[in-house]
């Protein structure tokens, strides 16, 4: 937990906003949680980022993924990504990987970073019953 906390606090703000009060906040209690998958990204045996996703039958949706502020610059961030997408094609149950929202216009900041290690802005639309069954 303690490089988690260093991880989060590592700068003041990210993305031109102040960081999260839950990411500032040292983590009482690793909680696992079903269906949630985590990577780590190490150097000299020390956690430098890490994320967090869901695995939802096909469909893997990434929704935490945070640095180390010192090293961002050496690229901690696009080897974590590309661990995670070569381990989901590697598990032949996942097809598919969201990374929550890319911004179309944005020309900077998380959805730049998207962009840079692959996603592209996409809309799915689902039609479902009140069994929260696909129908088309």
């Amino acid at each position: 937990l303690g490089a988690i906390h260093a991880i989060n606090t590592s700068k003041a703000s990210r993305q031109g906003r102040p960081m999260n009060k839950r990411y500032i906040d040292y983590p009482l209690l690793f909680q696992a949680v079903p269906y949630t998958v985590h990577y780590g990204c190490f150097l000299d045996h020390r956690l430098v980022a890490y994320a967090q996703g869901i695995h939802l039958n096909h469909l893997l949706v990434i929704n935490t993924v945070i640095g180390h502020g010192d090293h961002l610059t050496y690229g901690v961030m696009n080897q974590l990504i590309s661990f995670m997408v070569q381990q989901s094609v590697d598990n032949a149950d996942i097809q598919y990987i969201n990374y929550l929202t890319v911004a179309p216009k944005s020309k900077g900041g998380l959805s730049l970073f998207k962009r840079s290690v692959g996603f592209r802005p996409h809309s799915c639309f689902f039609r479902v019953n009140k069994d929260c069954e696909r129908v088309s």
